[in-house]
């Protein structure tokens, strides 16, 4: 492997811990690593030779942050909840400052979006507790795996907040964990009956659902929704400040049904959080004064 395709495998894993952490956007870490530009021109053009490494590393990136949150969520759910409070109270800073206009009509976006995610919040709680996406139909995987895959290549926008927006996050995660696990444990035994015994997990099933709408949701993301958000950026903000905010509804669930529980160890994870995604934003602040990046990039 030559020197720059490693470079773009370490440049991968970085995007993909990024991407299961809500509140960090990794297309803003493409962007702060200097490959933003040419991965969504490798993806148009389909340069295959430059997105395999990336893919690699997006892939392990991802395995390792799974195993990470997953276990962190189930063992100290308070200051996970805390945690992700804290990157959401951050991620909020960008769009909100990039509202150029503020009136009446941006309020009323902001509600809709607001709105719409308490709604689905109490739509996924009403289930009682998702854990797994096979509580989860087929058709709703589906939406989420498009809308996540569709923010994430837009810098700025989590696509794992996408997912926790839309009740999933942990339900996604989960289950990538326990498929990868299943995976990993077939290889000691590795014959056409073991790869043909993962085909018939429930947990295949409902990634291959989950990534046939994320590459919908990707595509039409590189070829349209960002000239949308481009034209229309006024308009699309103030709706995903709202949804941010509303996601807050489900994320602090654990917080104000426990609040007796609430210890300096679980506000400090709330400070780490916070302070995490802010000292991203500094870091690409630092490179757009420098010229490295443009808030042309920023919002191709």
């Amino acid at each position: 492997m030559q020197k720059n395709e490693i470079l773009n495998v370490l440049s991968g894993f970085c995007i993909g811990i990024a991407d299961t952490i809500p509140g960090v956007s990794g297309a803003t870490i493409a962007l702060i690593i200097g490959i933003y530009e040419d991965l969504i021109t490798s993806i148009k053009k389909l340069n295959i030779k430059f997105l395999i490494p990336i893919v690699i590393g997006v892939v392990i990136g991802w395995l390792f942050g799974v195993e990470m949150v997953v276990p962190a969520s189930e063992k100290y759910p308070l200051h996970v909840a805390a945690l992700f409070c804290g990157l959401i109270l951050a991620s909020v800073h960008r769009p909100i400052k990039e509202c150029k206009e503020r009136g009446l009509k941006q309020i009323l976006i902001g509600a809709l979006g607001f709105s719409i995610t308490v709604i689905i919040t109490v739509y996924a709680t009403s289930i009682e507790e998702i854990t797994l996406a096979a509580n989860l139909s087929p058709w709703y995987v589906f939406i989420c795996g498009f809308f996540a895959l569709a923010a994430m290549a837009m810098p700025g926008i989590s696509g794992s907040m996408v997912l926790l927006i839309m009740g999933t996050y942990f339900a996604i995660m989960g289950t990538v964990r326990t498929f990868a696990r299943i995976f990993f444990g077939s290889l000691a035994d590795f014959s056409l009956g073991s790869i043909l015994g993962i085909l018939e997990t429930e947990e295949f099933f409902i990634l291959l659902i989950f990534g046939l709408g994320a590459i919908l949701g990707l595509l039409s993301s590189i070829f349209a929704v960002s000239s949308v958000i481009k034209e229309h950026r006024h308009t699309v903000l103030p709706f995903f400040v709202g949804m941010i905010f509303g996601s807050l509804s489900a994320v602090s669930r654990p917080l104000y049904e426990a609040p007796d529980k609430i210890t300096i160890s679980v506000l400090a994870s709330l400070f780490v959080g916070f302070t995490f995604v802010y000292s991203i934003f500094l870091a690409e602040r630092k490179l757009r004064e420098r010229g490295t990046i443009t808030d042309t990039d920023i919002h191709k």
